[in-house]
């Protein structure tokens, strides 16, 4: 029977502390911005100074804009650091391909040069 090490590993133990900090900071916020939804249903007035052009929307609609907005730009910001990440991990795999490929020819070079030692038999390739 397999017995498993019960040590996590620093950068394990590390991932697993930032998502228990993002679960303790986001859930308080979400029911924050559905609290602060519920109990404003007044208009608030969007107007911007030069141009002639007023919005009067519900402030839970602007709450949830900008919310939605967040998220957004989280998840752009998000996504452009996995396609690095992918970027970088597809150029690794081909550079450890090219050191394979490059160990194989050498291995094999190797063996090919290697004479026979006098009174041994010869190895068939």
């Amino acid at each position: 029977m397999v017995e498993f090490d019960r040590k996590v590993p620093a950068a394990a133990a590390r991932d697993i502390a930032v998502r228990l900090l993002i679960w303790i900071v986001l859930v308080p916020l979400v029911l924050l911005v559905i609290a602060l939804g519920a109990a404003n249903h007044g208009p608030v007035t969007i107007s911007l100074e030069p141009l002639p052009f007023r919005l009067s929307p519900p402030l839970y609609l602007l709450v949830l804009f900008f919310a939605f907005l967040g998220l957004v730009a989280g998840l752009l910001v998000g996504s452009a650091k996995a396609l690095r990440w992918r970027a970088r991990a597809r150029q690794a795999e081909r550079e450890v391909a090219r050191l394979e490929g490059e160990v194989r020819r050498e291995r094999d070079g190797a063996t090919a040069a290697v004479p026979a030692l006098p009174g041994t038999p010869a190895r068939a390739a």
